[in-house]
């Protein structure tokens, strides 16, 4: 599995996708927590949120050991 880091920095200013294969839903107590933007939503990768695009699984933005 690639660490999301990588993911993300590899090229700065590209778009990524999420694979499927490693994010997972953010239970429902912690997505309280973190802050609400029409249109896309908080996936777990390990200890990290990843706030996705909902229509094509872009990621914008990344908040690194939140959800341990």
């Amino acid at each position: 599995m690639v660490p999301i880091e990588e993911v993300v920095m590899k090229r700065p200013g590209d778009a990524f996708s999420l694979p499927p294969e490693i994010a997972k839903n953010v239970d429902p107590r912690r997505r309280r927590e973190l802050p609400h933007y029409e249109g896309y939503e908080w996936r777990r990768v390990g200890a990290d949120a990843v706030l996705v695009d909902i229509t094509n699984d872009i990621i914008h933005a990344v908040i690194h050991d939140i959800l341990r």
